[in-house]
């Protein structure tokens, strides 16, 4: 056989790192100089070694001492190889170790076949970087393309000659494209086996195959002990299913389903549900969510789907829907779900233009806090459609011209039910008043036609007809301050004043249904509006400029010239011109983003710190009342060590409509006392009702390889209900992500 096949077989023999070269070799030994051997392909090959030989009666090339052969970023590092023309076999020995970018493989002998590209490894250990997993064997050998056995195989993504854990097998024989027959399996915990399976299959392949996933355990006071079993059905390549059987010590049988779908890349979606014939007592004294639960047959639907749809429309649609008020609060695994006063289920469907929005939707509400679990009262937009265009200019008119038009349907089986049309014309003329003002006259009417049905009487129709009418002035200031000692990267501080001046009024005829419309009074306000940029810039080292928003802040206080000059019909009436302040702040104190960076193994706990403090704040102030109409304050930070702290108090309206405001304080925390240890808490704190909803405490222990979390919450009781204790141990290996929850 020619040299140059023999030259082509040896590449081949470097299968384990899975790089395979096609196409006809040329070699050329000159007598005291090194081989090079040139491809079609375009990559020399580089041999070099203490002394290169050539047997002709063996019909072998023979390559000693300090053998290193590269080709293309891989290289081959031996004491010796042998390329053997008759038996078409390539040997390399004596630490032999193979390096190819990501890939790095170890053995004291390498064997190959070079026409049948079958061989084996012995005493041989890969290492995958980007994945941090190392692979041992006995024998490493390859039968055939992507089909390999290993003898007394060990896996790990541990560093180090003796793992904190790893999987360990007699025999597992692998197919790329397939699965793993892994035989006499055991994980072991410092090479102490705590699990053995004597027969196991586990998926190779990036594709999904049908299976039994992890169990999984919970615990808490109002289910009391519980497992899970999940079975996995691969039904297609855009189609599979996880159907989940659980038990509840307290609560019974419980059956799920979960089915997922992608057809077309237009179209992906998710169906679910899931069912429970509950066989704890209904307790008549637990009425905090408007009366006691009446149903033993229990359950939940829910449905999320995205549809990209011809003639450029995009449809979304999140369904929710329970069988009573206590169901999240009695099942769910989410504690932030277990509190909901409200579940919304909102279906819609948009097209935009560069200047049109066309949308529709239909909105349902479950109140969960209904009296005697009876949704009937709560109004529902069933449904709403919207035909927008946003104000641009208008032709070549110097105006800016746009409308909101829709029609609103509000039904109920029980109370008063509504049809509202709606068109709101608004008409703009910015004009700049030198290079340093800006002038905007505006002008809108808002038309509301309406048909509102009572339960026992019949129908009846008005308007409400709203007009708007103002001007504002506005400038804008910066200035740029140079950072560090070279000056090129600089803060701009950007001041955008602004004073306005708006009137508002209304006339109308029928008997106005308020709870559909909008209560936009009549009003003559001048206000002042302050909003202000903070933004860096920074030169990087290839002279490309970066720019970074560290802060912005808005604010605006009306003041109404009705109410001050308004005529007092009572002694003690007063007159309160100040209307809420509304202000919003956002500063980037550290960092540029939030959370922290993952790469394609060090995931979720793995990933590295981020260092960032970021603050926001919402809030609307009313002057005479003296506290917050709205407020939301939210501060959320890292040092880049593993310290991490979020903070966050609001007072809010419920969105059903009840008009109350809902006063919080959570608190997260997670402090890392050791480099492997992190201290957890949170906290949840509801002001009105003067209690803690929740707290708890747990920690995590995470080494380089492995990690175990522990968390206690506790849910002190109300509305008749016990104090209860929930428990949650999850445990992870790292490149397998959770592996075991409790």
């Amino acid at each position: 056989m020619r040299a140059e096949s023999l030259a082509k077989g040896f590449l081949l023999g470097l299968w384990i790192s899975l790089l395979v070269v096609h196409g006809s070799l040329a070699i050329t030994i000159e007598k005291g100089s090194l081989p090079r051997i040139e491809t079609d392909e375009g990559a020399p090959i580089h041999i070099e070694a203490d002394s290169i030989t050539y047997d002709r009666k063996l019909d072998q090339y023979i390559a000693e001492g300090n053998v290193e052969i590269v080709r293309a970023g891989m290289t081959l590092r031996a004491q010796k190889v042998i390329l053997d023309n008759k038996t078409k076999l390539a040997i390399a020995e004596g630490k032999v170790e193979v390096l190819q970018q990501t890939t790095r493989i170890w053995s004291d002998r390498l064997e190959l076949q070079m026409e049948e590209q079958t061989g084996r490894l012995l005493n041989a250990t890969l290492y995958f970087e980007p994945y941090e997993t190392t692979i041992t064997g006995e024998e490493i050998e390859k039968l055939g393309e992507d089909h390999y056995r290993v003898r007394r195989a060990t896996l790990s993504s541990c560093p180090g000659p003796n793992p904190d854990w790893r999987f360990a097998a007699d025999e597992a024989e692998i197919k790329v494209s397939g699965d793993a027959v892994v035989k006499g399996a055991t994980f072991q915990v410092r090479n102490v086996p705590v699990f053995y399976f004597p027969y196991l299959i586990y998926p190779a392949s990036r594709e999904r195959r049908t299976g039994f996933l992890l169990p999984e355990y919970r615990s808490n006071s109002r289910i009391g002990y519980g497992f899970s079993l999940p079975f996995f059905w691969a039904i297609g390549d855009s189609y599979d299913a996880t159907f989940t059987e659980s038990y509840y010590t307290k609560r019974g049988f419980q059956q799920g389903v979960e089915f997922r779908y992608a057809p077309w890349e237009s179209l992906k979606g998710t169906i679910q549900g899931e069912f429970i014939h509950d066989q704890e007592k209904i307790d008549s004294a637990i009425v905090s969510r408007g009366g006691p639960r009446k149903d033993t047959d229990r359950w939940r639907v829910g449905m999320e789907q995205e549809a990209n749809l011809p003639l450029g429309m995009v449809s979304r649609a999140k369904v929710d829907l329970v069988s009573d008020n206590y169901y999240l609060e009695d099942l769910s695994p989410d504690n932030d779900e277990r509190f909901l006063t409200y579940l919304p289920s909102i279906v819609n469907l948009t097209k935009r233009w560069d200047s049109y929005l066309l949308a529709g939707e239909v909105r349902y509400f479950r109140d969960l806090v209904a009296p005697k679990d009876d949704n009937d009262f709560t109004p529902q937009r069933l449904p709403s459609i919207m035909f927008h265009r946003m104000q641009t200019p208008f032709g070549k008119l110097p105006i800016d011209l746009g409308w909101a038009s829709g029609f609103d349907h509000f039904w109920r089986p029980d109370g008063s039910k509504s049809e509202v049309v709606t068109l709101a014309p608004g008409v703009s003329w910015p004009i700049a008043l030198g290079p340093f003002f800006k002038l905007v006259p505006y002008a809108g009417w808002k038309e509301e036609v309406f048909t509102s049905q009572e339960r026992e009487q019949g129908g009846a129709w008005g308007h409400l007809s709203t007009y708007s009418y103002g001007v504002s002035l506005s400038t804008e200031l910066f200035r740029s301050y140079p950072v560090g000692p070279s000056g090129s990267d600089r803060f701009k501080h950007t001041i955008q004043p602004e004073v306005g001046f708006q009137g508002t009024g209304r006339f109308s005829s029928g008997d106005l249904p308020w709870e559909f419309l909008d209560r936009t009074p009549s009003d003559r306000v001048i206000y002042l509006g302050l909003t202000q940029f903070l933004t860096r810039r920074t030169v990087k080292p290839d002279g490309s400029l970066s720019y970074r928003e560290w802060g912005r802040l808005r604010i605006i206080q009306p003041f109404s010239l009705r109410e001050q000059f308004k005529d007092l019909d009572e002694l003690d009436e007063e007159r309160h011109p100040w209307r809420p302040l509304r202000a919003e702040l956002d500063l980037r104190l550290l960092g540029n983003e939030e959370g922290r960076r993952e790469s394609e193994i060090r995931k979720g706990i793995w990933a590295e710190p981020r260092q960032f403090l970021n603050l926001k704040f919402r809030n609307e102030y009313n002057w005479y009342e003296e506290e917050f109409n709205e407020l939301s304050v939210t501060l959320h930070g890292a040092d880049g060590r593993g310290d991490e702290l979020a903070l966050s108090y609001g007072w809010g309206k419920r969105v059903t409509g009840a008009g109350e405001r809902v006063k919080f304080a959570r608190a997260n925390a997670a402090v890392r006392t050791l480099p492997f240890l992190d201290l957890l808490g949170h906290a949840w704190y509801n002001q009105d009702e003067e209690r803690f909803s929740r707290y708890g405490y747990g920690l995590l222990v995470h080494p380089s390889c492995w990690a175990i979390r522990f968390t206690h919450t506790i849910e002190p009781g109300f509305g008749g209900r016990a104090t209860d204790h929930s428990f949650r141990l999850q445990v992870y290996l790292l490149g397998l992500d959770r592996v075991a929850a409790f």
